[in-house]
């Protein structure tokens, strides 16, 4: 898995998915006090998965959400994650 400048094409980080959310989370807070993990959070919720609901059924986990929603999340910070 790769993340990478949508204006320059660079690849900013690179591992596996769990290593690169939580490097993107620790950049993300860090120059900008967003938490990227906290919005995943929030893509998990609105899909209707709730962390408490033992009866997950779309998104069980942020590493499951789809590349497509991980990208639109991602957007205003001129990044993209590929695979």
């Amino acid at each position: 898995m790769r993340v990478s400048s949508i204006k320059t094409n660079r690849i900013v980080l690179e591992g596996d998915i769990s290593t690169v959310y939580d490097q993107l989370d620790h950049f993300l807070l860090a120059t900008n006090g967003w938490s990227f993990m906290g919005e995943l959070n929030n893509v998990q919720l609105h899909a209707g998965t709730s962390p408490k609901d033992s009866n997950k059924d779309r998104f069980a986990s942020k590493y499951d959400i789809p590349l497509y929603f991980v990208n639109l999340v991602l957007y205003k910070w001129g990044l993209e994650v590929t695979e």
